[in-house]
């Protein structure tokens, strides 16, 4: 039965839950670039939607279209404000098509997250207030690559269904198209659940990695809605494994799938919990340490007990010293006035750089028009009150700049603990789509393994492909990470280095064998980094915590985080002291 559907037959029956269910499900998510496939699951929806209204939000709209507001015209002509409908209220009974959905911005997100519950909008603007009804459900088009985001969490949780048009022929999804029975949504309040049923659908979302009850009720409703279509009596067994295949394999999990499963497809796992059954016998070479030789899993970084969201700590602390807000530290963002992401304008006078923005202008001095013009004139009267500033927002993305030490004193001790560590943050960077990059040094030099990237698959396979052994040149390390640093935020990007070593030098930048000359060397590299003002992380991978790794955190006003003998209470000192 279940298992003899094809990927279109499934794509179908989605199709046909969307339509009958509509705004009680939110909506659906269609995920692939332009093509046939896509096409017809459009034609599916806009064709069992008529009448009722389908309104279209291109991916560069602003909050006037989206909401409604001032209609300029209107209100020139008759002297007081006149609202003109967005394309919210204009959607209400129907449907309303995301275009680009994953390139949204934020705000244009949460208005249309906070439609989807309330069923209504609040129009608050250029001098208006009222309520409209936008009862509507989503058709999100996303486009995004493997590397990008996708549909913004807040969006994506409220649409129950998905499906990958990529992965669908177009041949094959008009063959699977049914057509339209007259189905009547009233049947579906026919059904009664049981709490046995309600329990199953929240485990079986649970295990997926799915734990908002939006989930929960959205696989309730698809079950109901598909009980209905097949013409049964009451709910099933069958109907609510239907419903999971349908809301969470399609959506996919939103947890990191496994290490042993992982594909170029997919992102980095975070750590597996805790196994007795590793193989222990992994025998470390003191001068060649191979990735072969390395545990698979990332146990011993569990181990560790560094905190999984340190680097978002770090990061929203920094962010907060700034700018006294709660920022989550994924990137800043400035304010300009070239270029950037629309912003609502503000009230201002052009020059330095600051632009007019017309139509804004224009909406101020509107209303006013009556009491300002002259009885002999008919001319348009601005003044200075009235002029508004054009504003944009341009994103600073995050890059992680880690910088391991991959000597022999590191590879015999603790590279392996260096690399689960490293994987716990990578899963970190994962969650706050990161780009991160890798410097690795050992022997005489330091080398870049990775540029930055948001592939964390490539960076985890650079990872384990790293060797291990030779001498210590930490300040090559700490001299390369500072020159990628710097070109990282020459490209507009905030750099944030994570040092990992026991700062245990005895190599030079001229290539000689001198620990005491080492040591002061990577501590003015170190020195020179803190005065870039780069935000900087240190972990201690020695045995035991160390004077010297501690001075190369001071020098480089970095936090300081002992990988041994970590555990919750300790470290959450560390991080307590990094949003102070």
């Amino acid at each position: 039965m279940l298992a003899e559907r094809t990927p279109a037959d499934w794509a179908c029956r989605a199709l046909a839950v969307a339509q009958v269910c509509r705004s009680s499900i939110g909506g659906i998510v269609l995920r692939g670039g332009p093509g046939e496939a896509r096409s017809l699951c459009l034609q599916a929806l806009r064709d069992a939607a008529e009448p009722a209204p389908w309104c279209i939000a291109p991916s560069n709209i602003d909050l006037d279209r989206l909401l409604g507001g001032l209609d300029l015209s209107a209100t020139l002509a008759t002297g007081k404000p006149v609202l003109v409908r967005g394309v919210l209220a204009s959607a209400d009974g129907g449907w309303l098509q995301l275009n680009m959905a994953e390139r949204q911005a934020a705000q244009v997100t949460a208005c249309v997250a906070h439609a989807l519950d309330t069923k209504y909008i609040d129009v608050a603007r250029d001098g208006l207030q009222s309520q409209l009804p936008a009862d509507f459900a989503v058709v999100a088009l996303d486009e995004s690559r493997e590397d990008e985001d996708g549909v913004a969490l807040a969006l994506r949780e409220r649409l129950a269904l998905t499906i990958e048009t990529d992965a669908l022929r177009a041949v094959d999804v008009v063959a699977a198209l049914e057509p339209d029975t007259g189905f009547d949504p009233q049947r579906m309040a026919g059904f009664q659940v049981t709490d046995e049923q309600i329990g199953l659908l929240a485990s079986s979302a649970a295990a997926m990695g799915e734990h908002s009850p939006r989930i929960v009720l959205a696989l309730l409703q698809v079950a109901r809605a598909v009980a209905a279509i097949d013409g049964a009596e009451q709910l099933s067994d069958v109907h609510l494994a239907e419903s999971t295949v349908l809301v969470l394999a399609m959506r996919h999990a939103m947890t990191l799938p496994a290490a042993s499963q992982e594909t170029d497809d997919q992102p980095p796992a975070p750590p597996p919990p805790p196994s007795n059954e590793q193989d222990s016998e992994t025998a470390l070479s003191d001068d060649n340490v191979t990735a072969d030789a390395l545990p698979e899993s990332i146990d011993e970084a569990i181990a560790a007990q560094l905190p999984a969201d340190l680097l978002m700590r770090m990061t929203r602390g920094a962010a907060q010293r700034r700018t006294g807000s709660g920022a989550s530290g994924a990137g800043n963002v400035r304010e300009t006035f070239s270029r950037g992401r629309p912003l609502p304008s503000r009230r201002g006078v052009p020059g330095g750089g600051k632009r007019v923005d017309l139509l804004a202008t224009l909406k101020s001095a509107a209303p006013m028009q009556l009491l300002r013009r002259q009885p002999s004139s008919s001319r348009l009267q601005v003044r200075k009150d009235d002029l508004r500033i054009k504003r944009f927002r341009e994103p600073q993305r995050t890059t992680t700049l880690f910088v391991v030490d991959a000597s022999g004193s590191a590879a015999v001790q603790r590279l392996a603990e260096t690399k689960g560590a490293i994987e716990l943050l990578l899963a970190e960077c994962y969650v706050r789509r990161d780009q991160v990059a890798l410097i690795a040094f050992r022997d005489a030099n330091a080398v870049l393994e990775l540029p930055p990237t948001r592939s964390l698959v490539r960076a985890k396979r650079v990872l384990a492909d790293l060797a291990g052994g030779g001498a210590t040149p930490l300040a090559a390390g700490l001299k390369l990470a500072a020159a990628t640093a710097d070109a990282i935020q020459r490209k507009g990007e905030t750099p944030v280095i994570v040092l990992l070593s026991d700062a245990r030098a005895n190599m030079t930048l001229a290539g000689e064998a001198d620990p005491a000359t080492a040591l002061s060397e990577s501590l003015a590299v170190a020195k020179t980094i803190a005065e870039s003002r780069f935000r900087a992380l240190v972990i201690d991978t020695g045995r035991r915590p160390t004077s010297r790794c501690a001075s190369v955190a001071d020098a480089m006003l970095a936090r300081y985080v002992p990988l041994p003998f970590a555990d919750a209470v300790s470290v959450s000192g560390v991080v307590s002291a990094m949003v102070a």
